[in-house]
């Protein structure tokens, strides 16, 4: 039924992937609207995920890594079945050595690669939160990760540490919300991956700073 006096505005559908791999979203658009304010899942669909890389491609992206460290890298069990279009970033620990994890994400169209030692003995602490992904969850399930820095600083000894989540699950973590109204949800996870992704690219930049940027 058409109401007088009122103008019809044509509506367009259009079906894209959510954030975060979830199922494809049913997206309504008007017309005259292109500069309305992008909302957070829209926003979170612009970032750039990590495109695929080879064994090879992934030890040489660490840059604050050794030669022999490069080498003996191990890649993540399951690094054949990886679905790489859904990945912010990559993050796992050393299959063989659980003393390493690693981190490889884009920066600046370049996958840059990070390699971390777990510090041993755990917290008296009942609870404590990731500095990454922000969650809090038992502090024997959260750990001190060290990375040297990469270049020279690295060689004078310069390291950087934050707290991250004992398996490097933060990608994962982030993805997980309780059932509360659908917009809250999709809202809440959305700004949690943002957030996520961010922090770890200044922890991947700090580790690229110069010697004495962290004094300046």
């Amino acid at each position: 039924m058409v109401v007088p006096g009122l103008r019809r505005i044509p509506v367009t559908a259009a079906f894209v992937r959510g954030a975060g791999g979830n199922e494809p979203e049913l997206v309504r658009k008007q017309e005259g609207a292109e500069h309305a304010p992008a909302r957070v899942g829209e926003r979170i669909r612009r970032l750039v995920a990590v495109r695929a890389l080879t064994e090879e491609e992934v030890r040489d992206s660490f840059v604050n890594a050794m030669p022999d460290e490069r080498r003996v890298a191990a890649m993540p069990i399951d690094f054949l079945l990886l679905d790489w279009d859904h990945l912010d970033f990559l993050a796992w620990r050393d299959p063989h050595n659980r003393g390493r994890g690693y981190i490889v994400m884009e920066h600046e169209g370049e996958p840059v690669g990070v390699v971390l030692r777990g510090a041993e003995g755990s917290s008296r602490a009942r609870s404590a939160m990731c500095n990454l992904c922000h969650t809090m969850q038992p502090a024997d399930q959260v750990t001190l990760f060290s990375a040297r820095k990469a270049g020279r600083a690295g060689v004078a000894g310069d390291s950087i540490g934050t707290y991250i989540c004992a398996d490097l699950s933060c990608h994962e973590n982030v993805r997980l919300a309780m059932p509360l109204a659908p917009s809250e949800v999709r809202a809440s996870v959305d700004r949690r991956i943002d957030g996520t992704r961010r922090r770890t690219e200044a922890f991947v930049e700090r580790v690229l700073e110069p010697a004495g940027a962290d004094a300046s």
